[in-house]
């Protein structure tokens, strides 16, 4: 099975809990490269890019429409596409993330999916222990 290294993932940064991963591994040597140390374990533990089968049936349109809005802002940056399309595509797509239903749905998915999770809604940064790491 070819393992998926892009898509929607579950904190790919700290201050967000869903968002489009162009690559897991490289993410994962960011975290590790340029992060504090205290906070790589966790940032380690809760990164998970979240497999289109595993999405509800009502956030698999969104994610379809991000894909594309994704592809579309990546060949502005190749210089294939003009800056207005690819800034129309990926406010659209983002825009569809926030409805109420979606926002239900990503939250129900993120307890799902990501057990025993410090997520405050605005950070992963909730807990330390004695020695100072974040859990």
């Amino acid at each position: 099975m070819k393992r998926v290294i892009y898509g929607m993932a579950f904190h790919v940064h700290h201050n967000q809990l869903l968002e489009w991963c162009y690559d897991d591994r490289l993410r994962r040597n960011v975290i590790r490269q340029d992060k504090d140390k205290t906070e790589q374990p966790l940032r380690l533990k809760l990164f998970q890019i979240v497999l289109p089968k595993k999405l509800p049936p009502s956030l698999r349109p969104l994610e379809a429409h991000t894909r594309k809005a994704m592809w579309i802002w990546n060949n502005f940056w190749n210089n294939n596409i003009n800056w207005r399309e690819a800034e129309i595509a990926y406010k659209a797509a983002a825009a569809e993330w926030e409805t109420p239903e979606a926002q239900i749905a990503v939250a129900t998915l993120h307890r799902k999916l990501c057990k025993n999770c410090p997520w405050n809604g605005k950070t992963i940064f909730t807990r330390k222990n004695k020695k100072g790491i974040w859990y």
